[in-house]
């Protein structure tokens, strides 16, 4: 064992109590992390461990349903140009998981804890010949004994944004870097600054291979199903629509505010609210009522789209797996995460339904897929309550504009297809590299 496995697996054990302390706080509070406690310990189901036997297999890491969305269509290709290989699909998050389930591949399950007797265990059991890590999921004991194991390890869709790169640079956490980044064969990163930052940190055998979220399979929603989730939703055919996604605490008050302002100018307008995290339904819903507006829950549509309409409510999404489509029905479309410090979500997905985009500063995740829609003039980034209300008025006095900026948005997502092959066609050159 070297000296960095040795101080970091030290202070991975020091903090082990304070770890279980919250873990345990959070599943009283919340309810949060009961899932998988087998899984997360290294003890996979039998029937994965028995899929695996004696076959290559390709262990695809995603931690949340931002990731996993942009593994869906990697995952897709890996089993279509390798269909003798088994692809196994691993998440963190519940939300993460329900959306794995659904992502085609052969096995899912819950990423072990970054112990190395327990990342020895998963894969003694499954015994992979390549892990592949979307977007920076830097696990430095998961890299490190993959490598002992002689598992090829790649880092797809690599980001790191000014503000991670910040802390990572530090002296007391650089040397962490140093030694994960070591175990890493290829890193596959989204832009030339995150080439050049993780790099800085000691990485090599970097390459520039564009967002895997630019392939996602975005859903068509055609004239009649956008009919349909209008109905669905208690919502008229030409109501001008806010639609809020993938939003993070601190910033529903912040577009209620911003929605009052719109329907003093657009007495019509709805405010539809998709929350990333779909237990805070019930605070957003106090939120609503304290802004004294009618909020309803998407869980109890269709039964309710009737008062839904007649009280114009604010609709609050607690569902999950909508998102990529519910954009369609907005007529301008905020992509949440952002007016707050919590790095931004895949404003893709709204410009994939051919609709506006509004996102807040705060896009160290995103900043490449905001940047590539502000460049064509397809998203505006606003900062408050009153630059919402601001834009969202001007693009519904003018509804040709907004037409035509969300046109813009979807011709420039369809034309930045091909990261997905890219990612694709490293890992299987490193997995006929081992077979030589």
């Amino acid at each position: 064992m070297s000296l960095a496995a040795a101080i970091y697996n030290l202070l991975l054990l020091l903090a082990m109590p304070a770890a279980a302390l919250f873990v345990w706080a959070r599943y009283v509070r919340t309810g949060r992390s009961r899932l998988g406690w087998n899984e997360r310990f290294g003890h996979l189901p039998a029937d994965l461990i028995a899929l695996c036997a004696g076959r290559e297999v390709i262990w695809v890491h995603a931690a949340s349903v931002g990731e996993t969305m942009a593994a869906k269509p990697l995952v897709a290709l890996l089993r279509q140009q390798r269909p003798e290989a088994v692809v196994l699909l691993s998440g963190m998050t519940d939300t993460g998981r329900a959306i794995a389930e659904q992502a085609g591949a052969d096995g899912v399950f819950f990423l072990p804890v970054d112990l190395p007797w327990v990342i020895d265990r998963v894969i003694r059991a499954v015994r992979p010949r390549l892990l592949c890590l979307i977007d920076t999921e830097l696990w430095p004991n998961l890299l490190w004994r993959c490598k002992v194991h002689g598992v090829r390890v790649v880092l797809a869709n690599g980001r790191i944004g000014e503000r991670a790169f910040a802390r990572a640079n530090r002296p007391a956490a650089r040397w962490v870097y140093r030694w994960a980044l070591s175990h890493a064969d290829r890193l596959l990163m989204q832009s030339t600054a995150d080439a050049e930052r993780i790099r800085a940190l000691g990485a090599r055998q970097t390459s520039i291979m564009g967002n895997l979220k630019g392939d996602e399979s975005f859903p068509a929603v055609d004239d009649a199903r956008l009919a349909h989730w209008q109905a669905e939703l208690g919502l008229a055919p030409d109501q001008p629509v806010l639609l809020a996604g993938s939003t993070g605490p601190g910033e529903e008050a912040i577009l209620l505010d911003a929605f009052a302002a719109v329907r003093a100018r657009h007495p019509g307008a709805r405010l539809v609210l998709v929350p990333r995290a779909v237990d805070r339904a019930g605070e957003i819903a106090d939120l609503a009522t304290a802004a004294g507006l009618t909020a309803v829950r998407r869980s109890a549509l269709p039964a309710q789209a009737a008062r839904s309409l007649a009280e114009r409510a604010v609709i609050i999404v607690d569902t999950i797996g909508e998102l990529a489509e519910l954009f369609a029905v907005g007529t301008v479309c905020f992509v949440g995460r952002s007016l707050v410090k919590m790095g931004g979500s895949n404003v893709l997905q709204a410009a994939a339904q051919a609709r506006p985009v509004l996102t807040g500063p705060y896009v160290s995740n995103v900043r490449d897929s905001v940047a590539l829609l502000t460049e064509v003039q397809a998203a505006v980034t606003v900062s408050d309550a009153e630059q919402i209300a601001a834009q969202t008025s001007a693009w519904l006095d003018q509804p040709e504009l907004a037409a035509a900026a969300g046109r813009r948005g979807r011709d420039t997502v369809l034309a930045s297809r091909g990261a997905t092959q890219r990612c694709v066609d490293v890992l299987l050159e490193l997995l006929d590299a081992g077979h030589a």
